[in-house]
């Protein structure tokens, strides 16, 4: 119960958030880029660290999903499971969204 709440709390913050800078797209698609990363980064690392076993830390967790949105993908850390398989797919779905929202916006800006 008490882990619902939570998620409810900051489901609000970040609702808040989001309709204070939705003004200013360019926050937004930055805010898009950062919560993605953050969100797949701690999804590698309980996938991959907690329930998987791999000595992995949350800042290599980061730097996985960071690589992994840029898909530059140097093959150092690479997924073990189906489920951070599947996460990758989704890391890569969602950077190619947030990538194309930043070119969208700069080529409005700026054309």
């Amino acid at each position: 119960m008490g882990s619902i709440l939570v998620i409810m709390i900051v489901m609000r913050i970040i609702h808040r958030l989001l309709t204070f800078v939705w003004r200013k797209r360019i926050t937004v698609i930055i805010m898009l880029f950062l919560v993605v990363a953050l969100v797949n980064g701690a999804l590698f690392y309980w996938l991959e660290g907690i329930i998987g076993g791999a000595d992995v830390d949350f800042f290599t967790s980061m730097y996985w999903s960071i690589i992994t949105m840029a898909t530059i993908g140097y093959g150092d850390i690479v997924p073990t499971t189906l489920a951070v398989r599947i996460l990758a797919i989704e890391t890569d779905v969602m950077s190619i969204a947030t990538f194309t929202l930043l070119i969208a916006f700069i080529a409005e800006e700026f054309l």
